[in-house]
């Protein structure tokens, strides 16, 4: 199996206790069936704790019940319990994984790291280097169905907006050319014609009408944090893009989504939410002086591991 990720993977170590915004709170945990039955199997005080912890949510998934905003097992100090009463391979694979994420696209498996965590969201931002590294090691691929040729196809196209990302800085019109091609090869898709769309050049596709309406989407949004709330409440994209860390940051987005439209055909709303990412972070990052890499890992939290949030924008953009 073919198994890529960028340069910086490797780099992440979590920081635990020292972390400036825990993974372990605001969120819910959920707990892989195999661990739950693994848990539900501890005869010891410590097991009949996690049991009468551990509950099924309206979306069928086997939770931990918060407490305070956070995972029952985050104690005072900030470390997992379960890590320290049981040991690293007790954890759920919610728990092992994160900041990590993987994609199976028949026999290659791409990972990358998560721009929510903060740890991540640096190597992520402040790298220089953005190359993606690729091994071949004796796994067996999971089978999974996809299309060969829109594949292929989609995998050249995304090799045509790596180079056109980092060739430049990124600005208002270099994001409107990346939206009228990814609007282009999504017509050339939706008929199939996939040779087509390799053809394509980015600086050929004539540009369209395109405009946002953040209020709509933003208010109806959830929120983990009023915090994050207020950060993501008051916009206006006329902003000038001056930050080249939105380079990585748009490479991210591209990188993370973009080749799952073999899967679900969003290749149109997978970039427009690369376009809509940058510019929401740059208008916040600009609006408030704050940290670039603070306001990106924040807006990941919120948006990208809601999935309310997450399908409001790809529904929005679908409809573009």
């Amino acid at each position: 199996m073919i198994v890529k990720y960028p340069v910086y993977y490797k780099d992440f170590k979590c920081i635990a206790d020292k972390c400036p915004d825990t993974c372990c709170s605001g969120w819910q945990v959920v707990v892989d069936f195999e661990t739950a039955e693994s848990y539900n199997s501890l005869d010891t005080d410590f097991g009949r704790k996690i049991q009468s912890l551990m509950y099924k949510d309206n979306e069928g998934d086997i939770v931990f019940k918060n407490v305070n905003n956070r995972c029952p097992f985050l104690n005072s100090s900030n470390l997992c319990d379960i890590y320290i009463n049981i040991g690293e391979s007790s954890l759920c694979n919610t728990c092992k994984k994160f900041p990590r994420f993987s994609t199976m696209f028949g026999g290659t498996e791409e990972k990358g790291l998560s721009l929510s965590c903060p740890v991540a969201a640096e190597l992520i931002i402040n790298n220089s280097n953005t190359e993606l590294l690729q091994e071949v090691n004796d796994e067996f691929p999971d089978i999974n169905d996809i299309d060969a040729d829109l594949y292929l196809n989609l995998k050249t196209a995304r090799d045509k907006i790596f180079a056109y990302i980092n060739s430049q800085k990124v600005t208002n019109e270099m994001l409107l050319k990346l939206l009228s091609y990814g609007k282009t090869i999504q017509n050339l898709a939706d008929n199939n014609l996939y040779e087509d769309m390799g053809r394509v050049e980015i600086e050929d596709c004539e540009d369209f009408d395109f405009t946002i309406d953040y209020h709509s989407l933003f208010s109806g949004f959830e929120y983990l944090t009023e915090s994050g709330k207020r950060l993501f409440a008051d916009f206006n994209s006329d902003i000038e893009l001056k930050n080249r860390n939105l380079i990585n940051i748009l490479n991210y987005y591209i990188y993370r989504y973009f080749l799952k439209s073999v899967y679900d055909m969003n290749i149109f709303a997978y970039v427009a939410l690369s376009v809509f990412s940058v510019l929401s972070i740059a208008y916040v990052t600009e609006k408030t002086k704050s940290n670039i890499t603070h306001i990106a890992q924040i807006y990941s939290k919120e948006i990208e591991h809601s999935s309310l949030n997450f399908n409001s924008i790809i529904e929005y953009f679908n409809e573009k």
